[in-house]
C-alpha cells in the first residue's frame, strides 16, 4: 500500500494541476483509508461497501428513515 505522505503529495499535485489531471478512484480510496487508519477522519462504509458516509450523515439518514416509518 502507498504511504500516506506519497498519497498526500499526489493529491496536492493534482489539486495544483490543470483540471485535466485526475486522481484515480483507487488513489482516492487509498487516501480515505489512510486518513481513517490515522484517525484523521471518521467515516462509516455503506452496507454495500461502495461508499463512505460521515457519522453525522448516518445519524441524519437514520432519523429521516425513522420519521418516515
Amino acid at each position: 500500500m502507498v504511504s500516506l505522505e506519497e498519497l498526500q503529495r499526489q493529491f496536492m499535485a493534482v489539486q495544483e494541476a490543470a483540471p485535466t489531471q485526475m486522481l484515480s478512484e483507487r488513489a482516492c480510496v487509498d487516501i480515505v483509508v489512510k486518513l481513517m487508519e490515522k484517525k484523521k477522519i471518521q467515516l462509516v462504509t455503506t452496507t454495500n461497501g461502495k461508499e463512505f458516509v460521515t457519522l453525522e450523515t448516518l445519524a441524519q439518514e437514520i432519523r429521516t428513515h425513522l420519521a418516515n416509518h
